[in-house]
């Protein structure tokens, strides 16, 4: 039995929020049918503007919060959140919660 952890990339906006609560959802029904233990928990990571309001889902799910980059910063290229966030989490600490050995990284699309 190897248990992983389920890592939801996702940014701000309403058709983030729908995916990922499409997604939490799915993740939730395969969780009740393992019967093997293999799926563990559930964090979405969410970048969002610095300052912004939290989401409705924080209630939800598990949420570790990163300020997105700047335009400038992304270079043009809004998903460059993506791999930012996973960094930015992996250097400050924020996912040691996490006791699976693996985690499986996915994203709202």
């Amino acid at each position: 039995m190897r248990p992983y952890h389920t890592l939801l990339t996702a940014s701000s906006g309403i058709y983030q929020e729908w995916q990922t609560r499409v997604f939490h959802y799915h993740y939730q029904r395969m969780k009740a049918a393992d019967r093997c233990g293999e799926v563990g928990g559930f964090t979405r990571l969410l970048t969002q503007p610095a300052g912004a309001r939290t989401d409705g889902l924080h209630g939800v799910m598990r949420t570790v919060v990163v300020a997105e980059l700047t335009k400038g910063e992304d270079l043009g290229f809004v998903v460059l959140n993506r791999p930012h966030s996973l960094q930015v989490v992996l250097r400050d600490g924020k996912l040691d919660h996490v006791t699976e050995k693996f985690v499986l990284i996915t994203e709202t699309d």
